[in-house]
């Protein structure tokens, strides 16, 4: 073979491997996320700690996944015009670019003027007009800024411009297919003063109109008389519809107009499932599928029903297309959700769909552990209880949610389920015939 030949030939070897190992460690260590995170999020002002910044980055990454809008965050003392610098990031970055849409959103934060812009691109400023983005930035953010908490604020203002997207999703107002050619360029935007670390400002009422409950309110009547204390901006900790350890928590928990405008705009949309109640404590529930909308938690005080809202702070989450979940599933309420079943991650689903009608969880090696029990269910009749741990189930010892899951599914139908459960510090054998496959 010609020398020049089987050089050329063992180049191309080379570059054909480095090309492959460069692939790999993309996809195997995430090189590739690593590169689009340091784009979402450049704290050039050091205003974020690296957890803070990473989070952004992580949450801004999913939006670009469901929405695909490439939105960043900038901070950057030396940007002495912060209108022109963000027109010329902007377009320097190419904002915009890491959606296939072109659509883009570009946050400025300047600590040292204490200014804040938000930039939006031009093919979404009939989505994110100058009013909504000055009533953002203005009631969403800077209240968190005026804590110090910039990377809360700035991660509530996503949950609010979220909102508006799902909005106009709803309306027809918004495909991304629409915008495959969108110019990377800006249009709609707003600069508003940051005030970050100037203090809290206290939010003045619509209508001073006083939140009293009367001995006959339902539970709903109650959470109508919330909805109505936020829908005229009351942030007033101590109101009467609130459980003493609810003001306790409310008084030191940031209320901003944006997010009370956001529960209002959220709820009118949703329907009233049901309600349950257990002695002194009811659930207000909603549909299954319509997460947007978390349940409402009460609890009778002075023979009254009160919002218990430490719920939603200690055992509920939202996801960034603000979408709730369960982050703890070991609490006091758990009784209203027998009906319903919660995948690992904690979302609701309906146990309809199922056929034990059975939700489970992984305790660690110690075995799953039942948490909703459908109402006249096979998992009922076969005589299982919420908190009982499997310790063996169909021949598997101390089975995890994945093998409980595969074999509920998998199973013939008639053959007998032999199983043992631990409760009450005794192990009681099970047997039961698997029901048929929906």
């Amino acid at each position: 073979m010609n020398y020049n030949i089987k050089r050329t030939l063992i180049i191309i070897v080379i570059i054909l491997f480095i090309t492959w190992m460069g692939y790999i460690a993309w996809d195997r260590f995430g090189i590739g996320e690593s590169i689009i995170h340091a784009k979402l999020v450049s704290d050039n002002a050091s205003i974020l700690s690296d957890e803070e910044e990473a989070n952004l980055a992580k949450y801004h990454a999913a939006i670009l996944d469901s929405y695909d809008i490439d939105y960043r965050v900038v901070t950057d003392s030396e940007a002495s015009n912060i209108n022109k610098y963000s027109a010329d990031n902007f377009a320097a970055n190419e904002v915009g670019s890491l959606a296939k849409s072109g659509m883009g959103i570009l946050l400025v934060i300047n600590p040292k003027s204490d200014e804040l812009r938000l930039e939006v691109g031009r093919s979404l400023e009939h989505i994110y007009t100058d009013s909504f983005v000055s009533f953002v930035e203005r009631e969403q953010m800077v209240p968190f800024f005026r804590d110090n908490r910039v990377s809360v604020g700035v991660l509530a203002t996503t949950e609010l411009l979220v909102a508006r997207i799902q909005e106009a999703i709803d309306k027809v107002e918004f495909d991304p297919e629409n915008y495959r050619k969108a110019e990377v360029s800006t249009g709609a935007g707003a600069k508003t003063a940051a005030n970050i670390g100037k203090g809290n400002i206290p939010i003045i009422p619509k209508r001073n109109i006083s939140v009293l409950l009367n001995s006959n309110d339902s539970p709903e009547e109650v959470v109508g008389k919330y909805i109505d204390a936020m829908q005229n901006y009351n942030a007033d900790p101590n109101l009467d519809i609130y459980t003493d350890a609810t003001k306790n928590m409310m008084r030191n928990w940031r209320v901003t107009k944006g997010q009370m405008k956001n529960i209002v705009n959220t709820y009118k949309k949703c329907r009233v499932l049901d309600r349950k109640i257990n002695g002194n404590l009811a659930v207000v529930r909603y549909p299954v599928n319509d997460r947007k909308c978390s349940p409402f938690f009460l609890m009778k005080e002075n023979k009254l029903w009160k919002l218990d809202l430490t719920m939603m702070q200690t055992s509920i989450i939202f996801n960034h297309k603000n979408l709730w979940r369960f982050k703890n599933r070991d609490h006091k309420y758990m009784f209203a959700f027998s009906d319903w079943s919660f995948d690992r991650n904690g979302y609701p689903h309906s146990l309809k769909k199922y056929r034990w009608q059975l939700s489970v969880k992984s305790y660690d090696h110690h075995g799953a552990i039942i948490t909703a029990i459908g109402k006249g269910s096979p998992a009922e009749e076969m005589g299982l209880k919420v908190g009982d741990r499997i310790m063996r189930w169909d021949g598997i010892e101390k089975p995890n949610y994945k093998q409980m899951l595969n074999n509920l599914t998998s199973v013939p139908e008639g053959k007998i389920i032999n199983a043992y459960v631990y409760r009450n510090k005794k192990m009681i054998p099970i047997s039961y015939a698997a029901p048929p496959k929906p």
